[in-house]
């Protein structure tokens, strides 16, 4: 609740503080559209902007798909090492390159995920990667590079934006209690 004035047209409007104007809705405060009390009108406000890493998977591509489709998102950043064809047509989706030694640096991760982060704007992150199924020959230090290092440096490259404030893992850890324990190329096995 907020006080109730008029505007200068005489309309009824709602005041709210600035801690009146967050509302939790999926367990993060999102800023609520400002209502224009000069002029009667609402004030347009951007949409949410997430960063992905891992879109180039199955996971990652539906993800996509699913933000792109949603309202809630004005745009989604994907930082890939090879070009996304699904996402070609889709005006929400801009697609940052890096190449395959740059991805796979944990230094160079972060600093091309803070960066993109803050140019971005972007409060929401999606890691979707992971080294995936029928991967018997990957060793669990490769498996750990990945699995673990990659998405610690995105987090952290997250983290130093200062932009921000919803970070979302998936990962298949758990996914089929009935996997292989070694955990090499069997999703939900442990790495």
């Amino acid at each position: 609740g907020g006080d109730i004035r008029f505007n200068s047209r005489g309309r009824m409007a709602t005041y709210q503080t600035e801690r009146e104007q967050l509302t939790t809705r999926n367990n993060e405060k999102i800023r609520i559209e400002e209502l224009n009390m000069a002029t009667g009108t609402e004030r347009k406000t951007t949409g949410i902007t997430a960063v992905v890493l891992g879109a180039s998977g199955s996971s990652g591509k539906n993800l996509c798909m699913k933000l792109a489709e949603s309202p809630s998102y004005e745009s989604i950043v994907t930082i890939n090492r090879r070009e996304l064809h699904f996402a070609k047509d889709m005006k929400k989706i801009k697609q940052i390159l890096l190449s395959s030694e740059d991805i796979r640096s944990p230094s160079k991760l972060r600093e091309a995920t803070q960066k993109a982060c803050i140019d971005a704007r972007a409060t929401h992150a999606f890691s979707t990667l992971g080294i995936g199924t029928k991967t018997g020959s990957v060793t669990l230090d490769q498996h750990r590079a990945i699995d673990v290092e990659l998405n610690r440096a995105f987090a952290l490259g997250c983290a130093d934006s200062k932009t921000v404030r919803s970070f979302v893992l998936l990962s298949s850890v758990g996914a089929d209690p009935t996997a292989d324990e070694n955990g090499f190329g069997t999703a939900g096995g442990a790495r």
